[in-house]
């Protein structure tokens, strides 16, 4: 009899598991491409303009239905998102699904946004000031939830802290550039761990820190934006290079000029010690 309770209970189990995923629509890319285009409304390469003057390249997706203001997920990244693939993809596609309006921004500084970049993109100034434009878009209800992972995570922990009124939500997703103790390690911005450089971070600026970089002319109008984004990304494609040997060259503080990386806060960061402010 026991034998049969399990039994039972095992292919109750697995019915159960296995239910949400079968009344699921299975997506394919293309069809979730075709899919966004029939149902949402797209505004890219909008410029969004920061206190300061500078512009961030910004994209709009609207449910096409929507019968008035929405809410609005705002994804903030220093990484590229000129062509939706894959979780961006999915993710775009499902927040306009279910009747959100999604913002996707560049930081400062990196692909079709000008400026300079920093590592997190100023969340307290910039990122006040695009949560603002959002809240007074005349499709906004006013209220933003922020998402992102890594790095689009952290900066959402600094612009918690500046009590945004339109800052309704956030998911920080692996926000890792903690201060403060993890275990038995003393974490310093994920820079140092306990007093030593984290080497990690060498290919990673080398692969994204860009003080010179190509870019559009500022006078473009936005239908040439659009149309020339379509063709060029401005995505860097980095020369591959033996970082087992250059992880051991010395000083540290030369390894960004040994690799022939780009210029950038490698440089400055480098030269902080532990106990920078």
């Amino acid at each position: 009899m026991m034998r049969r309770i399990l039994a039972v209970l095992a292919g109750l189990a697995i019915l159960i598991a296995v239910a949400p995923a079968t009344a699921q629509p299975k997506w394919t890319a293309e069809a979730r491409r075709a899919d966004l285009g029939r149902i949402a409304t797209v505004e890219k390469k909008l410029w969004v303009t920061m206190r300061d003057g500078v512009r961030l390249s910004t994209d709009v997706y609207r449910p096409k239905d929507a019968t008035g203001p929405l809410p609005t997920i705002f994804w903030r990244t220093p990484y590229d998102y000129n062509t939706l693939r894959g979780t961006r993809l999915r993710f775009v596609h499902e927040a306009v699904r279910h009747g959100y309006a999604l913002v996707m921004q560049n930081e400062r500084g990196k692909f079709f946004s000008e400026g300079t970049w920093e590592i997190l993109g100023r969340p307290r100034t910039d990122g006040y000031d695009a949560l603002t434009w959002i809240a007074e878009q005349p499709w906004s209800n006013g209220k933003v939830g922020t998402v992102g992972c890594s790095s689009s995570a952290e900066w959402q922990l600094a612009l918690a802290a500046m009590n945004h009124p339109a800052h309704a939500a956030m998911v920080p997703m692996s926000a890792g550039a903690g201060i403060g103790h993890v275990g038995p390690y003393w974490e310093q911005g994920n820079w140092y761990r306990g007093g030593v450089f984290q080497t990690l971070f060498a290919p990673w600026l080398y692969g994204n820190q860009n003080t010179q970089r190509p870019m559009l002319p500022a006078d473009l109008s936005h239908a040439d934006r659009v149309r020339l984004a379509k063709y060029f990304d401005l995505v860097p494609h980095m020369p591959k290079k033996d970082w087992k040997r250059l992880l051991a060259h010395l000083p540290l503080a030369d390894i960004m000029e040994a690799a022939e990386g780009p210029k950038g806060i490698y440089a400055e960061f480098i030269r902080r010690t532990p106990a920078d402010p």
